[in-house]
């Protein structure tokens, strides 16, 4: 079996590929901003390529309305890759037909679009769910739709090529469906399943094909009429060995979680989410699992999308609005998930303007570097908080692609605002505050307190770290208060002299003055002389800056700064 479509489940762009946890990717879980952090891996294989800010579903999308494509009232679209290439098929509500998009290489292309018509009326009326998926080398599309008796899957088979001109078969089951919405199919224990909504009956179908999806399946209804609300959208997902489903229920504003254990064969348990506000009419959704993270996303009927958060796939997930988005259109139905190089993609099918809808999950620009190849130990500066994703890619030499993953939440460093300087007069006491809710704080002093007391004239340092381990350090200067910056030596009687007050308190204090080339200007005692900006002959200095150095004689205090001359 060669099974390579994924209608839920994130897919990505590279052959023989295979995508496992952060196991070899080492960092911390949190990351301080701005500070230089270690990224490395003990992986050995002969290539490797880090991402270190790719694409990550935890942030706000961006998207674009792709038009043109003479689509008519898209209800649902499902993406597939074959080979190199990406194929898009929808499903058009309106006319009962399907349209084939060609992507190209690349999902960020305009697709070509082709009318494949409804295969001699066997695709169904009031046409909704599709899915396209790969058996044994056989390409087959799922079609679901039509109401009451008119309800049927259709199966198109078109070999061995999506191209090929296909054979089709319809399926009736009469009492079991009544206007089936979406539709998933799934491999499980070496047989295929498939599932679809009921909007009439509120009822979940079950599909059993057997060992092969060329069988004739055969269909029950799981539970009791209005087990669902109007249910619509449904997706798969597969968690630590277990099955789910999750369904959206269209009037009863909920989301259906359904467990069935280890095996889509057994009996399902049901739970039923109600969130508060975030759901209006939620049509469609997907589940996806990235980057050690499970993620839901629904479509609200009037152009919103909300985000589904899980801690645990065995616990409520948090609901989480992305606003209502300008580029989604009544949206219906929304397709997998697929990882392209460090893009994010998805695709909506817009029903009120026949648009399709593209979803980007790009990568960001805040890592520096960005990416590094062949190297095992690098060195990584985040410069905005968040929440980010580093991939690791490795290549065997037979080709072997391997993916690993790894979050990472960036915080903020702790904030410490001392003063530029605290001005300190003799004989009183400075006290210095590194503010509060610090893990840890360290002095240069060695005291580890919120607040010191200080005598001494001197630079004061001060390291704070917060509970992520980040750090930021900050200082102050405790100056000598009253010393002049500038002196205008004309006898007018205002800053004619270098006076130093307060040091009466001080009698042992000397002070230097140099001018800017080292010489000595004069020195003298303060309690016996102010400097009136003359040499020690009394010759009048030029008017320039000039520095001093003032000895207080107590405790090696030692002040030094410099002292402007100005002369009208």
């Amino acid at each position: 079996m060669n099974f390579r479509s994924c209608k839920y489940i994130l897919c990505f762009a590279f052959n023989f590929f295979i995508f496992l946890s952060q196991a070899q990717i080492i960092v911390p879980d949190t990351i301080c901003v701005n500070k230089p952090v270690e990224v490395s891996t003990d992986n050995n294989a002969d290539y490797i390529f880090w991402h270190f800010c790719s694409g990550n579903l935890n942030t706000q999308p961006e998207g674009k309305k792709i038009e043109n494509l003479n689509l008519n009232e898209p209800a649902f679209i499902s993406i597939v890759k074959k080979d190199s290439l990406y194929y898009g098929f929808v499903s058009n509500h309106q006319t009962g037909t399907i349209s084939l998009l060609s992507f190209g290489d690349n999902l960020n292309n305009e697709p070509t679009s082709i009318d494949l018509g409804n295969y001699n009326d066997k695709v169904p009326k009031h046409t909704q769910g599709i899915q396209i998926i790969e058996d044994a080398g056989y390409w087959y599309c799922f079609v679901t739709g039509g109401q009451k008796e008119d309800s049927k899957l259709t199966r198109i088979n078109y070999g061995t090529d999506i191209e090929n001109e296909p054979t089709v078969s319809e399926f009736y089951f009469p009492g079991v469906l009544d206007y089936p919405i979406d539709l998933e199919i799934m491999y499980d224990n070496n047989n295929w399943y498939g599932f679809s909504v009921n909007y009439n009956t509120g009822m979940l179908t079950k599909y059993d094909f057997g060992n092969s999806l060329a069988n004739t399946p055969k269909a029950t209804n799981i539970g009791k009429q209005n087990t669902f609300t109007n249910p619509c959208g449904i997706a798969q997902h597969e968690e630590n060995g277990n099955k789910y489903l999750f369904i959206t229920n269209f009037t009863g504003n909920t989301i259906s979680k359904i467990d069935f254990g280890n095996s889509y064969a057994n009996i399902p348990a049901i739970e039923h989410f109600a969130p508060n506000e975030q759901l209006l009419y939620p049509f469609d959704l997907s589940i996806i699992a990235d980057c050690e993270k499970t993620y839901g996303f629904v479509l609200n009927r009037y152009g919103d999308m909300v985000r589904m958060d899980f801690s645990s796939i065995d616990s409520e997930p948090e609901f989480v609005s992305q606003g209502k988005l300008d580029y989604l259109f009544n949206p219906q139905g929304i397709s997998n998930v697929i990882r392209q190089g460090d893009t994010l993609y998805s695709f909506v099918a817009n029903i009120d303007n026949s648009s399709i809808s593209r979803i980007m999950y790009p990568t960001c620009a805040v890592a520096s570097p960005s990416w590094a190849e062949n190297s095992k130990n690098n060195t990584v500066v985040y410069s905005q908080t968040g929440n980010y994703n580093i991939r690791l890619e490795t290549k065997t030499p037979d080709g072997t692609r391997t993916e690993y993953c790894k979050n990472v939440i960036v915080v903020e460093n702790p904030e410490v605002e001392l003063p530029e300087e605290v001005l300190l007069i003799p004989g009183e006491i400075a006290t210095l505050d590194a503010g509060s809710q610090h893990s840890s704080i360290k002095w240069s002093t060695g005291e580890t307190s919120q607040t010191i007391n200080t005598v001494i004239y001197k630079w004061y340092y001060v390291t704070v770290t917060n509970e992520f381990g980040c750090e930021t350090t900050d200082s102050v200067e405790v100056k000598f208060a009253g010393i002049p910056e500038v002196i205008t030596p004309n006898n007018d009687g205002f800053n004619d002299v270098f006076e130093l007050r307060f040091i009466e308190k001080y009698p042992e204090t000397k002070v230097s003055i140099y001018d800017r080339f080292g010489n000595i200007v004069v020195s003298y005692k303060a309690i016996e002389y102010t400097w009136d900006g003359s040499y020690s002959n009394n010759t009048p200095v030029k008017p320039d800056t000039y520095w001093y150095v003032i000895d207080l004689g107590k405790d090696n205090n030692i002040q030094k700064g410099k002292i402007s001359v100005i002369r009208n």
